[in-house]
């Protein structure tokens, strides 16, 4: 009797091996690496990636020596048109991107736009990209969907274990300005505006 239920014991326990077994599941963007890694080896066969995981395609550099460069923690006003992997657009800063897409509008604003530098605020992959970049400067990169979340992590491994997947996208930005503060940076714009648009005081308009 004991043996008969020696033997049900060791059956059941190897069932419950073999399904354990089985039972593999895969890290948040297993899937999506592979498609991406596919994609990269097709398309970019000899690109390497850098930092976190990106992948610069073009990169141009500031024509102005004492250029400010973008730090963590602060403000750049940037342009930028971002793409999928087909090169279909979804955003976009500049008229001509409007225009390309059917969609500009003479009483809308086209021009760079601020974003911040600061720590799940701005997307993994992209404050990769920007950060130690020039004012003046241009980059266009590639960012997997699991670097296109706000969450940080450590590594390029954490983020493809943990983070929730996002699109793919190629992101070309260039950076117009940069600053610590955003205070700063409004008061500069707003001292740059008068200084161009006001009349010293004493000025006549002497014309008839």
């Amino acid at each position: 009797m004991k043996t008969i239920f020696r033997r049900a014991a060791y059956i059941i326990l190897a069932v419950a091996a073999a399904s354990c077994a089985k039972a593999v599941v895969e890290g948040t963007n297993e899937a999506e690496k592979r498609y991406f890694d596919a994609w990269m080896k097709k398309n970019h066969p000899l690109l390497e990636s850098v930092g976190l995981g990106i992948y610069v395609l073009e990169e141009t550099d500031s024509t102005e020596e004492t250029a400010d460069t973008v730090k963590a923690d602060g403000y750049i006003l940037a342009e930028y048109t971002i793409t999928d992997l087909e090169g279909n657009i979804s955003s976009y800063t500049g008229k001509e991107a409007a225009k390309q897409l059917g969609t500009y509008d003479t009483t809308t604003y086209y021009g760079p736009k601020v974003l911040t530098t600061f720590e799940n605020a701005i997307q993994a992959g992209v404050a990769e990209a920007v950060i130690g970049m020039k004012v003046g400067s241009r980059k266009k990169v590639i960012i997997p969907g699991w670097l296109m979340t706000y969450s940080s992590y450590d590594s390029e491994e954490e983020y493809i274990k943990k983070a929730t997947a996002g699109s793919h996208v190629i992101y070309d930005i260039t950076i117009t300005d940069f600053a610590d503060t955003i205070e700063y940076w409004e008061k500069e714009q707003i001292q740059k505006y008068f200084d161009a648009n006001t009349v010293e005081f004493g000025d006549k308009d002497t014309s008839d």
